[in-house]
């Protein structure tokens, strides 16, 4: 009789999975930290990838929700047209990645996602040679993985294969979920039962001796009270009265969900025992120096003070001595509304302690003039250095910076007019240094202008990294969308630097610690190993840490107004077609009636229905057709965790920031659970490997 093993790797003899090795994933060749599919071709292929749910959902309403089997998929993808796709795409539009690869090319495809290729000058559809790897993480697409091999493998026994497996290993963590919830249900059942006997015995005797003490006439009175009040309880409550109380219930169990949202700092450190407390604990005693660029409001700051707070909880007190806890020694930002959170963070009683000690503006004046024009030179020549994501580019850009004296020590500071401030810090023996930088993703993202390497933001991202290895600092913590490429952060350490520095990439967001508000970003923590000992992984990370989501993104919508007839045309036939969605949606299973927020942007009827928060984008306004609400700007900002006490929080509530300036904020902003729980694995894992005052200036490398 054949394992689950065997059987397992029989069925999904269709499917095509391939893992990294530690190996490489230390030197950055691994984009997901997840499996993933490497595609490598002979000639010239032309592929599309497209994400496995986006289609099935693109089939499913084509066929007014009938199930969407394996051949269909085939099928679709095979018999592709512009026609077609551009159908496709009107309902996800960011939902394709096309390109043409060469002999020597190598394509790396997500989890979740189906990859087709086409043979150039051969015939004009798509090869129906077709690979895709399931996303494990989830169940969705697992379900469909088990559901599929049945279709792709002529002649399949319903009671084998994946789907026999799946189903078995379905069913194990089914009664085991149940189990361990009856377990806790009949803890929590006793301990009431213990509870209560215990209050009514305490009560009993306390009355006894109450009545003892009274006489009884006293005795008379209380019992002709009791009476009244017996009374006014049977009488019938207001209608009215009665749908006030219940709306203000709904909206105090919202809030509370919301409160249990924000406070992902105290719950994230009470998995820290052990080794990891005493490490954040020596770090945090020993002091913190923080250096953040393209700061905006500073969620690093701020996701600081809560750790703080958090830890302060638990009982170690901190700022007892100067320089303890977590110091934020300069932010840099260009835009206006962001360098006005960072005085607000700076000038702030509250949050003097995390407020900036520099605030510097555009990282274009801290390089000469003659500097700045031959970074402008080499910009325009980016199209002819892309042929390796910009690596030989990034490298044009920096030499400039770094060996013909291009880079400035100091730069206008905006804290003190008239001066220019160094833009790093002195050393301090004993404190641990971190760099946390989020670099502008429009060159990256799948919303913005997709240059790459090569896009408008290069001159200030190439001084940014110049001034990161002219700082000396061992750690960075570097934000981005997840299509980042690792190379651009590693090649410059190397070459420039040394081949010490060493990297390990989260992919996060903030629905993986149980927080329903989609913000998908990827987290690069690099170190210089011969300086520092990072025993940190994602693996760890994820077993600390990463829980299933079972909240719903309609908890942060209680203030937001109504959909009124004064709206755009464009928002009409978004509202229109998302209601005619979620109607269909829910005919097929009230459940999915939990689908029903909308993307009511000015942009053409796109969008999306999810049952998460959608991403935030700066030129969105997110309604929710069960609530019949707009999200707000404060509700957006607490989405990502800003409460009502941060800065820009308190800016909006006086009218120092618009809704406006605070939405464009809040969409270009890290999620707090994210970058925070980051900052926390990285000061509960990062040591010292020798003394600050031992450290010297990286020789440079060439090895390339």
């Amino acid at each position: 009789m054949k394992s689950d093993a065997d059987t397992l790797f029989t069925a999904a003899d269709s499917l095509a999975v391939f893992g990294y090795g530690e190996d490489m994933q230390q030197h950055g060749l691994e984009t997901l930290q997840l499996p993933s599919l490497r595609w490598q071709v002979q000639g010239h292929r032309h592929v599309i990838m497209m994400p496995l749910e986006a289609v099935v959902s693109y089939l499913k309403s084509c066929r007014k929700g009938e199930r969407v089997h394996h051949k269909d998929v085939v099928q679709f993808v095979s018999t592709a047209q512009p026609s077609s796709l551009a159908s496709f795409l009107s309902f996800h539009p960011d939902a394709l990645c096309h390109a043409l690869l060469g002999q020597n090319s190598v394509a790396y495809l997500p989890p979740g996602w189906i990859l087709a290729e086409k043979v150039v000058n051969a015939k004009c559809v798509y090869g129906v040679r077709m690979l895709w790897i399931p996303k494990l993480a989830s169940d969705r697409n697992l379900e469909a993985a088990a559901d599929w091999v049945g279709d792709a493998a002529e002649g399949a026994n319903a009671s084998k294969g994946l789907a026999a497996v799946y189903r078995q290993w379905q069913q194990t963590v089914d009664r085991e979920k149940k189990a361990a919830e009856a377990a806790r249900l009949q803890l929590e059942q006793d301990a009431a039962v213990q509870n209560a006997e215990t209050q009514q015995d305490a009560e009993h005797i306390q009355k006894k001796a109450e009545e003892d003490a009274r006489g009884p006439a006293k005795n008379q009175n209380i019992s002709e009270k009791d009476h009244k009040a017996s009374d006014s309880e049977n009488r019938p409550e207001d209608p009215a009265k009665a749908a006030a109380a219940e709306a203000v219930t709904g909206t105090v169990q919202n809030k509370s969900e919301v409160s249990w949202c924000l406070e992902w700092a105290e719950r994230h450190l009470d998995a820290l025992q052990g080794d990891a407390w005493t490490t954040l604990r020596q770090n945090l005693e020993a002091g913190v120096h923080m250096i953040t660029r393209f700061s905006g409001m500073d969620a690093p700051s701020v996701a600081a003070k809560k750790i703080e707070d958090a830890v302060q909880k638990r009982g170690l007190s901190l700022r007892k001595q100067e320089g303890q806890g977590i110091v934020l020694c300069s932010a840099a930002d260009k835009a206006s509304a962001p360098r006005a959170c960072l005085h607000h963070l700076a000038e702030n009683v509250d949050w003097a302690a995390h407020g900036p000690s520099h605030i510097f503006g555009d990282l274009e004046e801290s390089v000469t003039p003659q500097c700045l024009a031959e970074l402008r030179k080499i910009a325009q020549q980016s199209g002819q250095l892309q042929a390796d994501e910009g690596k030989n580019f990034i490298r044009q850009l920096l030499k400039p910076l770094l060996e013909d004296g291009g880079l400035k020590d100091s730069a206008p500071c905006a804290l003190h007019p008239g001066q220019e401030c160094p833009l790093n810090p002195d050393i301090v023996h004993g404190a641990l240094r971190i760099h946390v930088a989020g670099s502008p993703c429009i060159d990256f993202s799948r919303r913005g202008k997709r240059q790459g390497a090569a896009g408008p933001t290069a001159v200030v991202v190439a001084i940014w990294m110049a001034h990161f290895l002219r700082s000396n600092v061992p750690i960075l913590i570097h934000e981005n969308t997840p299509d980042f490429p690792d190379v651009l952060l590693l090649d410059p350490l190397h070459y420039f630097g040394s081949r010490r520095w060493k990297m390990v990439v989260f992919n996060l967001c903030p629905t993986m610690f149980n927080i329903p508000a989609k913000r998908q970003r990827r987290y690069s923590v690099v170190w210089d190993a011969g300086r520092i000992s990072f025993g940190g992984s994602y693996k760890e990370f994820v077993d600390l840490w990463v829980q299933e989501c079972d909240k719903k993104g309609g908890i942060f919508f209680r203030a937001g107004q109504a959909f009124s007839g004064e709206e755009s045309k464009t928002k009409h036939q978004s509202l229109a077609k998302y209601n005619d969605i979620r109607v269909d949606k829910m005919l097929q299973n009230p459940r999915n009636e939990a689908w029903a927020i909308g993307d009511l942007s000015q942009r053409p009827p796109w969008g999306s229905l999810e049952m998460f928060l959608p991403t935030l984008t700066t030129g969105s306004q997110i309604y929710h057709l069960g609530k019949q609400k707009y999200l707000t700007a404060s509700e957006a900002l607490e989405s990502l965790g800003f409460d009502a006490e941060t800065p820009a929080a308190r800016m909006l509530k006086d009218g120092s920031l618009s809704e406006a300036q605070v939405r464009s904020l809040a969409g270009n902003t890290m999620a707090l659970s994210s970058v925070g729980t980051v900052l926390l694995y990285v000061l509960s894992r990062a040591k010292h490997v020798a003394p600050d005052t031992c450290f010297s200036q990286p020789s440079s490398s060439r090895q390339f």
